[in-house]
């Protein structure tokens, strides 16, 4: 009688603790994503369109993205990423047999009249990420796991980039771009490291460690 009471009550407490998964589908504004509701599916390239989209690593978070797709933060939206070290937050891929860019990036893309795009990342980790197509077809191209397209303002620190395509971060040469700070990030086998292109502003890039990319660092007339 008591062994069959103990097996009931460990039945009845599974349930309670195995995680859900979230797909992301549509375009949607700021909300908290956690552990509980990890991993979230990437599904279709969607947009942040305002409000701070808070994602707390109580116990780590994974962001699955599915084949090139892609996540937007519009102007005046805010991507607060702060993983730990115990807890990073991981953006990977959702194939069974992943490959360096089989999802696109995350893009900030601001409005001078709306606002700035903003973002911070902070112990997180990139893998699979990644386009080069604008890197073949121009050697002025940029495109990036995180990418800051037009008035943006984004720090990334603490951070690992591999088996990815194009460049870790690029900043391209529209609107008001801002690289807050790039530091302590680790990369490894992608074609660029950090890459800001002219009317760009990078204040910080310091004590970075990349391995086996084409190129390091590229700063094109850089404020």
């Amino acid at each position: 009688m008591f062994k069959k009471i103990i097996i009931t009550l460990v039945l009845a407490i599974v349930p309670m603790i195995v995680l859900s998964e979230t797909p992301i589908q549509g375009d949607f504004q700021g909300t908290t994503w956690n552990h509980a509701g990890s991993p979230y599916l990437i599904q279709a390239s969607v947009h942040l369109t305002s409000g701070t989209l808070n994602i707390v690593p109580d116990g780590g978070v994974e962001i699955i993205f599915y084949e090139d797709c892609s996540l937007t933060i519009d102007g005046g939206a805010t991507f607060n990423a702060p993983g730990t070290e115990a807890d990073p937050i991981i953006f990977t891929s959702s194939s069974g047999n992943p490959a360096a860019g089989d999802w696109q990036s995350i893009i900030f893309v601001g409005d001078n009249q709306v606002g700035l795009a903003n973002g911070s990342f902070r112990w997180c980790e990139f893998t699979y990420g990644g386009d080069d197509t604008y890197f073949a077809t121009s050697e002025n191209g940029a495109s990036g796991v995180i990418e800051l397209f037009a008035h943006s303002s984004v720090s990334v620190r603490v951070s690992k980039f591999t088996y990815c395509l194009g460049a870790a971060i690029a900043v391209r040469n529209q609107g008001s771009n801002s690289l807050t700070s790039a530091d302590s990030l680790f990369i490894e086998g992608l074609d660029v490291g950090i890459k800001c292109l002219s009317s760009a502003s990078a204040q910080s890039i310091c004590w970075n460690k990349i391995n086996s990319c084409d190129y390091g660092v590229v700063l094109n007339n850089i404020a």
